[in-house]
């Protein structure tokens, strides 16, 4: 067995062996329900329905949205920015800094108005719907990333989101500034892969020796600064690189869109509004879908199983 499966067996092992007291899960479970406990957690962000509106520091112009579709047609990546309210920024960081102190999972921060506001700026609108279509609408997939300061601590291996280069996208956006040091985002640009790979690079086992130069060649940091719009295609191979140790955390957040045509597998929905941000009750269950899917990048989610599954139960009766 190689390191990177020693060491995720360890993780699963050890998730299972400090998984949530009963009595913990159940004093979680009535704060996770419970909005006026997430009101008094972070005062200075909303919870609330209907639409609110998120500040762009620096709005797209027409230009930019056709470069950027442009971009992502021709590589399957777009980097856009920074084009968020900076002070905006900094409140969704600080409050995803109380949740890993308080010992909830990052992805909690999604009870939040902000964390979907910010996918629903005009700019992300403009730029979204010319490369999907009009008509596209948000699926339940959402994750909150922390890569931690430390040597090694990375994000996701290589991979590619699922099928759909021309009906899914993924946007990606920083909350702190994402660097070579921290484990900024890599990519293989569309049109910088082998022959054949990147359409089935989620059933590839092996690869040649050329196509493995390739891919090293190939390979394109993507440093950014907090408030970046970042996205790509679901054909496009990426991952999070490795930290020195030497820089801050790498705190970040994605979401994925699905074009008006796209045949729906059933994990994404239910689908979202992008004019419209979600209800609390569509917020929790989204919030426990991520966490009990994406365990297998992360086997430490292991430890809120019972509670993401019990969130899911009580939000569906």
């Amino acid at each position: 067995m190689d390191e990177t499966k020693l060491r995720e067996a360890a993780l699963q092992l050890l998730g299972r062996a400090t998984a949530l007291p009963d009595a913990e899960v159940e004093l979680r479970l009535r704060q996770a329900l419970d909005p006026e406990y997430w009101r008094k957690f972070s005062p200075d962000l909303s919870i609330g329905p209907g639409a609110h509106a998120c500040g762009e520091a620096i709005p797209l112009t027409e230009e930019d949205v056709g470069k950027h579709v442009r971009k992502l047609n021709r590589e399957g990546y777009f980097q856009a920015g920074p084009v968020l309210d900076p002070l905006v920024i900094a409140r969704m960081r600080r409050v995803i800094e109380r949740l890993r102190d308080t010992g909830w999972p990052p992805v909690f921060s999604f009870v939040y108005d902000e964390f979907w506001d910010v996918v629903r700026t005009p700019s992300l609108h403009k730029l979204v719907s010319r490369f999907l279509g009009e008509g596209y609408e948000q699926n339940s997939l959402m994750w909150t990333y922390y890569v931690v300061q430390a040597k090694g601590a990375s994000g996701w291996p290589p991979h590619t989101d699922s099928k759909g280069r021309d009906t899914r996208l993924t946007v990606w956006v920083p909350l702190s500034d994402a660097t070579v040091e921290n484990g900024c985002i890599y990519v293989i640009p569309s049109d910088q892969v082998p022959p054949g790979v990147q359409p089935n690079y989620r059933d590839i086992e092996t690869v040649t020796k050329d196509q493995l130069s390739q891919f090293l060649r190939a390979a394109r940091a993507l440093p950014a600064v907090a408030g970046t719009l970042m996205g790509w295609h679901h054909e496009l191979v990426h991952w999070g690189s490795s930290a020195t140790g030497d820089a801050a955390p790498r705190i970040s957040i994605a979401v994925e869109f699905c074009g008006p045509t796209a045949t729906l597998r059933k994990e994404e929905e239910p689908l979202f509004s992008p004019s419209h941000s979600p209800s609390f009750t569509e917020r929790i269950q989204a919030i426990s879908k991520g966490i009990l899917g994406y365990a297998k990048f992360e086997p430490l989610m292991t430890r809120f199983e019972t509670l993401s599954v019990r969130m899911r139960e009580e939000t569906l009766k």
